[in-house]
């Protein structure tokens, strides 16, 4: 075989192989520009990545596409060749197809990224409502804590106070407090709602040595009584409580209340020895985290 045979032989063989290594070549170099294309459309189907690129081809895609057809329907007027005309043609079924397929993938495109941010932002609120609630049980010692130490205020529940006495009109009810700063402030406060009730009696000094906390009533009468439980039902959910218990009989320590008169009792702060409060549908379990209140 001669030398031009053989060159002829091998010459196929050559370019096959010459091809197959162009190739290979070409996708080594884009392969990882492939794979990032990849995870980007991933990303942005996901609700991810900011969805500019996908925009950035399809918004002009579509305008182009849209240029087209009128340009199309531009050519198609009698004046113009049958040649002209074909293009035409073609310019109008292209442009009809490829915006009608671009403007559904960026209506697809944009409801995807748009339900992915919401499905997002649903668990961002979830995580966000699970540690509101993990730190519930800091809320509540916060609160009680708020309530031992601080002067006690019933600056919130004034005017329901006032009218609420005002409608069960319990009589003449006197106040007596122990003598120091705090049981002193809470008993001005309630002396102003009882004048404005109607209802104001004496204003009796207990001395600050007496063994008294919290608020409560000595109501040797009915009338007595249910002007406490008027006053709690109103303040029972607020910072600071009024008349937690009636008692029909003077305790150690307030022998000088007048006998058989009703009369509101206002001790030391006795907050930080009551249970704190648990939220409204809320409980703890043995562990201390809120969990939903059994039904």
């Amino acid at each position: 075989m001669d030398y031009a045979s053989h060159l002829r032989l091998s010459f196929p063989s050559d370019i096959t192989l010459l091809t197959s290594f162009t190739i290979a070549i070409i996708l080594t170099i884009i392969h990882p520009n492939i794979a990032a294309t990849l995870a980007y459309i991933s990303a942005v189907w996901a609700g991810e990545e900011d969805p500019l690129w996908p925009h950035l081809v399809l918004i002009p895609g579509s305008v182009l596409a849209g240029i087209a057809v009128g340009a199309g329907i531009v050519f198609e007027k009698p004046k113009y060749s049958a040649a002209v005309h074909r293009v035409a043609f073609w310019l109008v079924v292209v442009g009809v197809a490829v915006e009608s397929l671009v403007t559904v993938f960026l209506f697809v495109v944009d409801e995807r990224i748009s339900n992915a941010q919401q499905s997002r932002i649903i668990a961002l609120d979830n995580i966000l409502l699970s540690e509101q609630r993990l730190t519930a049980r800091e809320r509540m010692t916060l609160e009680w804590l708020i309530r031992a130490v601080a002067p006690r205020n019933i600056t919130k529940d004034r005017v329901a106070l006032v009218e609420a006495l005002k409608k069960e009109a319990p009589g003449r009810i006197n106040i007596a407090y122990v003598d120091k700063e705090e049981p002193n402030w809470l008993a001005t406060q309630m002396a102003m709602i009882f004048s404005s009730a109607g209802i104001m009696g004496d204003l009796i000094t207990l001395s600050a040595d007496a063994k008294v906390r919290g608020v409560s009533m000595y109501a040797p009468n009915a009338k007595g009584a249910r002007a406490c439980k008027v006053m709690w039902d109103v303040t029972n959910k607020s910072m600071t409580r009024i008349c937690g218990s009636a008692m029909g009989i003077r305790l150690t320590g307030l022998e000088s209340l007048p006998e058989g008169e009703n009369t509101l009792v206002i001790g030391e702060n006795d907050a930080a020895f009551q249970p704190p409060d648990g939220q409204p549908g809320e409980g703890l379990d043995r562990n201390g985290r809120p969990v939903p209140a059994p039904q």
